[in-house]
C-alpha cells in the first residue's frame, strides 16, 4: 500500500477517535448578537446588537470572570446597537446605530466603566472606532 493511502487512513481514523480534543464553546450572553469587544484591566466588555423588543439597557455587557457571567451595564440609551467599543485611557467609547426601533446613532462615552453613558459625537450611525 502507498504512503498516501496510509496518511489518508490515519487522518480518517484520527477524526473518528472519541478522545481527540475538540474546542468547546458555550453561549454566555443570551438573546444578543455580540459584535465588538474591549478590555480594560480585568474587565471584558462586549457590544451587542439590540434584539427586537428588548427596550431596557444599553447593549454593552461586562464580565469580570473571563466571560463566564455577563452583566448588562448602563441603562441609557436603551434600545440601540453597539457596533464598536474602544478604550482611550479610562474612557470607554461606544459606536452605535439606533436599530430599526430607536434613533440613538453616534458615539457615546462612559467615564465610569460603562455605568453611565453620554452622547459625544455626531448623530450618525457608527460602525467602527479606533
Amino acid at each position: 500500500m502507498s504512503l498516501r493511502f496510509h496518511i489518508v487512513l490515519s487522518l480518517i481514523l484520527l477524526s473518528l477517535h472519541p478522545h481527540v480534543a475538540h474546542p468547546q464553546w458555550m453561549q454566555t450572553i443570551d438573546s444578543s448578537t455580540v459584535v465588538s469587544f474591549a478590555v480594560s484591566s480585568n474587565i471584558l466588555f462586549a457590544g451587542a446588537y439590540e434584539e427586537p423588543f428588548r427596550m431596557f439597557g444599553f447593549s454593552v455587557f461586562a464580565s469580570t470572570n473571563n466571560g463566564a457571567i455577563w452583566t448588562n451595564v448602563g441603562t441609557s440609551p436603551g434600545g440601540t446597537n453597539v457596533n464598536a467599543l474602544v478604550f482611550n485611557e479610562s474612557n470607554l467609547f461606544a459606536g452605535t446605530d439606533g436599530s430599526q426601533y430607536y434613533n440613538y446613532d453616534g458615539v457615546y462615552l462612559s467615564t465610569d466603566m460603562g455605568i453611565s453613558w453620554t452622547a459625544t459625537g455626531p448623530t450618525v450611525p457608527v460602525y467602527a472606532l479606533t
